[in-house]
């Protein structure tokens, strides 16, 4: 098997589709937008999950470090502010790709880590459409393909994965987009101020295991690059800050205001959590 980033002992992977939330042309009535064949996939060696976990890893951090102001090659300004208080904020990168459409989210909201990370562990459609409702209202559908670290006993908060996922466009000119990444999720230390975060990491790779659906489906392969959730403790108890960092290409002859709306939408939705 080959495995690449687009420029694991491992647990045996989900095979059950997560979460048929919306109709698509292509699904069957009450079932998955997925075809069958995208349900068997031999499991990961221990070499395949080893690399996996090694670039989970060190994508957290680099989500961890872009999520800072000043943090990372991506400069971010802030643009406006929502009604519900969330600091807009797009991104430049010296150099960077202009196809990749850099935004950021920032807002505060009360609870603790635990609360939020339970909301990423997605174990079935309830928790799934919750996840949805509140993070991403586009979703058509998702699809763990490799569960490579659960979380445990010692580890509650940590897990790593590949899950495939698609997202509905807001233009009937433009095509749906799927994607195909890398999740971690962990705890850590914010070194500046000795305060406990959370991070959750998306970052797109190439795996034989998730094909293009372009040609069946007609979704376009998008990616996704250092992107996620950051959460940290504040100095007033119970109140957190989270930031949402994304950093997306959609592939394909898309228009830049269209980008901007697919990506601003997700922070409204954020607002409400």
């Amino acid at each position: 098997m080959t495995l690449s980033h687009e420029k694991l002992r491992a647990d045996r992977h989900s095979r059950i589709r997560m979460f048929p939330r919306k109709a698509s042309d292509h699904a069957k009535s009450g079932g998955s937008v997925l075809p069958k064949e995208f349900y068997t996939r031999p499991d990961l060696t221990q070499p395949e999950s080893d690399f996996l976990g090694s670039i989970a890893t060190n994508m957290c951090m680099e989500v961890i470090i872009y999520a800072q102001e000043n943090g990372g090659s991506v400069k971010w300004k802030h643009k406006n502010s929502s009604r519900d208080g969330v600091q807009i904020f797009q991104g430049e990168e010296f150099g960077g790709n202009e196809d990749l459409t850099y935004v950021c989210g920032v807002n505060t909201i009360r609870g603790a880590l635990a609360d939020v990370a339970d909301l990423f562990h997605l174990t079935n459609d309830d928790k799934l459409a919750s996840y949805a409702r509140v993070f991403e209202p586009d979703l058509i559908d998702m699809f763990t393909i490799h569960d490579i670290v659960k979380p445990s006993l010692e580890n509650p908060l940590h897990y790593i994965g590949v899950r495939w996922s698609a997202v509905e466009s807001s233009s009937p000119l433009v095509k749906n987009r799927d994607f195909c990444y890398l999740e971690c999720q962990d705890e850590f230390v914010d070194t500046r101020t000795n305060k406990q975060g959370w991070v959750r990491c998306i970052h797109s790779i190439n795996i034989p295991s998730c094909p293009s659906l372009e040609k069946t489906l007609g979704f376009v392969r998008g990616s996704y690059y250092r992107s996620g959730f950051v959460v940290l403790e504040t100095d007033k108890p119970g109140i957190l800050e989270i930031t949402h960092v994304l950093q997306v290409n959609f592939k394909g002859s898309v228009p830049a205001w269209w980008r901007q709306q697919t990506l601003r939408r997700r922070y409204i939705c954020f607002a409400i959590y």
